[in-house]
């Protein structure tokens, strides 16, 4: 009997310690038709190694658009961006940045890594591989928040350059910790990135509805 009742307490300390996740499914992407957007709440601190994973779709290369970004003025920013058909990165103060030269299609996904470190910029994208040397150490940080979709610019979300498409994973890893690790999910119809680090939702701060991907 007593061998039965503490199985019976194995089972519930078990039971008890799965935690249910805050969403109904992952799905494949989250897409934006140019009005939606995420605020990560994160701000990217200065003189670190900062690392920016994405497997992102353009659905219109013909314009200027923003992936994960921040800028304060146009010397000083921060992230990745598509320049009417070229994949770019955004590092430091300055108006340089680092042309990859690396034509992208629409209705192709491409997986891009980012990293910036104190005197080089490494940019890769589907296997292609690019690297600069820069003239100013480490990132400037612009004291905002990085936003997904679109660049939080002084503050605001500046759609006039946001990404018309679609975001299938997203991870931003400061000095080799992964800090924010983003996958598209939904709850109920509803699209949101889960942070499988903080465990957190982060929801459309814009206007209309996200597109939502299959259910994995």
């Amino acid at each position: 009997m007593l061998g039965d009742m503490g199985t019976m307490i194995n089972r519930r300390r078990v039971c008890g310690g799965s935690k249910k996740l805050p969403y109904d499914a992952e799905i494949e992407y989250l897409e934006s038709s140019g009005t939606q957007y995420i605020d990560t709440g994160f701000i990217l601190p200065v003189n670190v190694v900062y690392q920016i994973s994405c497997a992102v779709m353009f659905l219109n290369i013909n314009r200027t658009q923003q992936i994960y970004a921040s800028n304060i003025d146009n010397y000083t920013k921060a992230g990745l961006i598509n320049i009417s058909g070229y994949i770019n990165a955004y590092t430091k103060a300055g108006s340089s940045w680092s042309n990859t030269n690396i034509q992208v299609l629409d209705d192709t996904i491409y997986n891009t890594t980012y990293i910036c470190n104190e005197n080089s910029v490494f940019v890769e994208i589907n296997g292609v591989q690019k690297e600069y040397a820069t003239s100013t150490p480490y990132v400037i940080a612009t004291g905002l928040k990085q936003y997904i979709f679109c660049t939080n610019g002084k503050g605001h979300a500046n759609l006039e350059h946001s990404l018309i498409g679609r975001i299938y994973h997203l991870e931003l890893i400061i000095n080799g910790t992964v800090v924010q690790d983003f996958i598209p999910v939904r709850v109920g119809q509803v699209g949101y990135l889960y942070d499988k680090v903080s465990g957190q939702l982060f929801g459309n701060a814009g206007t209309g509805e996200f597109i939502l991907g299959p259910d994995k």
